[in-house]
């Protein structure tokens, strides 16, 4: 027995490899009461990392590549209107990531500090688990209904390209 590829296949190998990131926010999130400063900090500088550089570049080259492509397919923005803007609030998220990293490293770990890193932990954690799953449903399911496997590779392909443009900030 021969297994077949999908259209959305790709997609969703990225997926599997993003879920195991998504799960350390939430453990994360478990965490930050317990958590020492410097493991927090680690933590949340972790999770900075995971958006500015891997997870805000692909979301990018979604928008540029995957998102245009789906538009096109479904007669128009409606379809991925909802997922793009899951894209701004991800954009947010890595803000407050990063002003929390400030506050830090200011000195030990206040209560109203560690309420917000839980706050923006679980609310990204619940975000992308959301984002994802959506993408799933909607994105894929197009793919694998219009187009072959050939078709999306080279649609893939052109979102690698983009993602890699989107990490050295070129267009």
């Amino acid at each position: 027995m021969s297994l077949m590829t999908t259209a959305s296949q790709q997609l969703r190998d990225e997926h599997a490899e993003i879920l195991p990131h998504v799960e350390e926010i939430r453990a994360l999130a478990d965490s930050v009461i317990t958590a020492s400063p410097e493991e927090l900090r680690d933590g949340i500088r972790q999770v900075e990392a995971f958006l500015t550089k891997q997870l805000l570049p692909h979301a990018a080259a979604e928008e540029k590549v995957l998102y245009a492509a789906i538009s096109e397919i479904a007669g128009g923005p409606l379809a991925v209107a909802l997922m793009s803007r899951d894209h701004a609030e991800m954009r947010e998220f890595a803000e407050e990531c990063s002003w929390i990293l400030s506050q830090i490293g200011r000195g030990p770990v206040t209560p109203g500090l560690a309420n917000a890193a839980r706050r923006v932990l679980y609310g990204l954690y619940a975000l992308l688990r959301l984002h994802l799953a959506k993408e799933d449903e909607i994105c894929a399911s197009l793919l694998d209904e219009t187009m072959t496997a050939a078709e999306a590779g080279a649609l893939f392909q052109k979102m690698g390209e983009a993602t890699s443009s989107a990490r050295t900030g070129k267009s």
